[in-house]
């Protein structure tokens, strides 16, 4: 297992483990940052990867996944963290008891707050 830490700016604000099991890397991360909705990068020899957004628990936010080997390439340099702007990207309503009608353009969007409204936010 190997241990990176996470940036913020020009700072540390957690760390990230990366385990190996079998064709997938297995990557928990552990942060403390500002309330609000925050995803996690890898800058790999594929290029960058969203890896995912933060979910928080008892203080922390955290993120577990596991990504193929095939998306991240065998060397991960490092991860950051970049606040989701909630004013940037095309944002559609949820509404309780209806059906989501954007399901498969969901991709690398995240839930996201509007105006008092949770929704989506595509990139």
């Amino acid at each position: 297992m190997q241990e990176y830490n996470v940036k913020f700016a020009d700072r540390t604000i957690g760390t990230a483990q990366v385990a190996q099991t079998g064709l997938y890397y297995r990557i928990t991360c552990k942060c403390r940052i500002d309330e609000g909705v925050h995803k996690l990068y890898a800058d790999s020899e594929k290029g960058t990867v969203l890896v995912g957004v933060f979910y928080p628990n008892n203080g922390w936010y955290e993120i577990e996944r596991r990504i193929s080997m095939q998306v991240l390439g065998k060397k991960i340099r490092s991860f950051y963290i970049n606040p989701t702007n909630e004013e940037q990207g095309r944002f559609c309503e949820i509404f309780e008891d209806q059906p989501f009608p954007h399901l498969p353009q969901i991709g690398k969007s995240c839930l996201a707050q509007r105006n008092g409204q949770w929704g989506i936010n595509f990139d």
